[in-house]
């Protein structure tokens, strides 16, 4: 399989498929659907010019036809153009695994967002806990919950348990420091 000699693309105006191949013979290929014709059937709007000896064409098991729009170099013979074209299927339907499994993999959770606030010297979770800084005389600081209220309610209705309550103690006072280190005053 020649999976570095392709790319797969999508028009963006017309979200049409094609793939161009790299290794000399190169050329562009459009992916028809089932039941288009032509490569004006599918996108009328545009004027395309499919080349001079690209009669030839394949269907895969999806429907799909695969055509040669466009030679970029010199054409190649009949039985080097059906290669080209089985092995275009069978890159596409490589991209087609990919991007379906791609699609199927769970977003990753959104980062948690906190807003610092140095004058009152707290860090605020878009989910409404609220951790107050206190600088002591050493110089070090500590930190603690605002409102352990919010926090039990949280516990309580199981959108959070004891870890979390650590963790976001600790992502509370990374936001913190950090807002304070970049801090010009």
């Amino acid at each position: 399989m020649y999976y570095d000699h392709w790319i797969h693309g999508q028009g963006v105006d017309t979200g049409r498929e094609f793939m161009v191949r790299l290794t000399s013979p190169r050329c562009i290929i459009a992916i028809l659907l089932e039941g288009e014709e032509t490569y004006e059937d599918a996108n009328p709007s545009i004027d395309f010019v499919i080349a001079e000896n690209a009669g030839q064409n394949i269907d895969n098991s999806a429907g799909e036809t695969f055509i040669v729009t466009t030679w970029l170099d010199a054409p190649p013979t009949e039985s080097e153009i059906d290669a080209i074209l089985h092995e275009a299927a069978d890159i596409n339907e490589i991209y087609t695994q990919e991007a379906e499994q791609m699609d199927a993999a769970p977003s990753p959770a959104p980062a948690p967002e906190w807003r610092v606030n140095l004058k009152t010297k707290t860090a605020i979770h878009d989910n409404g806990l609220v951790f107050q800084f206190l600088e002591n005389n050493d110089g070090t600081w500590e930190g603690k919950c605002a409102n352990p209220d919010v926090l039990d309610k949280k516990i309580a209705g199981g959108e959070l348990d004891e870890s979390d309550c650590a963790r976001m103690a600790r992502e509370a006072g990374d936001a913190f420091f950090a807002a304070l280190k970049n801090d010009p005053s």
